[in-house]
């Protein structure tokens, strides 16, 4: 088995290059993109044969306006992996994201490439590089070694059934002395306005590095919140795969607890600093 360290820095190599990656990619995607990326109208010939309807003449005259897109995204995701890569284990939601937008504008773009003319080039260029992002970003995963995990978790997606506990019932705990910990997976800003006395706040685009520097006690309740109930569900799922199976969210977020009008402290107060 790879060694974490290795592994660690072998995922920072990745970030770097998949970065310059798709910066040095745009200016080749703009010479080798036949039907009039820098140019007008060229020859059907010059389109990838063979596939799909018979390619025409571009109707482009200069910069097709698809590039733009491509520009605007890959430009964006490459200076976001190369400032990235200083930390990676941070910024694990970059691979994430690496995996499932270039699965999608792969798998997207390939019947457009078979069914529409003008679209033959993408089977050349852009989806194999697509589905090579995609590919370095789950095999250099920062997560794919943790806990003798072999794949990478996509742990961020807000959607899907979770335990809950009501904002009395928490309330209740907090008044019977059973010291439930409490992590607040909204943004630090959300915290310092109101968050429930005693949450310690992880936002949730750092939740899976920081977890174990957390030290969590395994014996005492595990609750995560947000505003809505949304964000702590990908908090309480990877709580559980990280061996925290009673771990649950706060039912209906913060808004159920502003509603309930239980106790709240602020930055602002000065006695509880819990923001690490």
């Amino acid at each position: 088995m790879l060694n974490p360290e290795t592994h660690l820095k072998n995922a920072t190599r990745v970030m770097r290059l998949v970065g310059w990656l798709c910066f040095a990619g745009l200016p080749l995607f703009a010479l080798l993109y036949p039907p009039g990326v820098l140019w007008g109208e060229v020859h059907p010939d010059h389109g990838f044969p063979g596939i799909g309807p018979a390619h025409p003449p571009s109707p482009h005259d200069g910069l097709h306006p698809y590039f733009y897109m491509v520009a605007a995204m890959y430009v964006s995701y490459g200076f976001l992996m190369i400032i990235g890569a200083r930390k990676p284990q941070r910024n694990v939601a970059l691979f994430d994201y690496g995996i499932a937008a270039n699965l999608l504008h792969g798998g997207i773009m390939i019947p457009m490439a078979f069914y529409y003319p003008n679209e033959h080039a993408h089977m050349w260029f852009d989806i194999p590089f697509a589905f090579m992002v995609a590919a370095l970003c789950y095999v250099w995963h920062p997560d794919r070694l943790q806990g003798g995990s072999t794949r990478a978790r996509f742990w961020w997606v807000p959607f899907g059934r979770v335990a809950e506990i009501s904002a009395a019932k928490l309330n209740s705990l907090l008044l019977d002395g059973a010291r439930p910990q409490i992590l607040d997976v909204r943004t630090a800003l959300e915290w310092r306005t109101s968050h429930i006395p005693g949450a310690i706040s992880v936002p949730v685009t750092e939740f899976g590095s920081r977890l174990e520097s957390l030290n969590l006690d395994r014996n005492r309740p595990i609750i995560t919140i947000c505003l809505t109930a949304h964000r702590s569900i990908p908090a309480v799922r990877t709580l559980r795969e990280r061996g925290f199976p009673d771990a649950c969210q706060l039912q209906g977020g913060m808004l159920a607890w502003w509603k309930a009008q239980l106790p709240v402290a602020s930055a602002a107060d000065g006695n509880d600093d819990n923001s690490r």
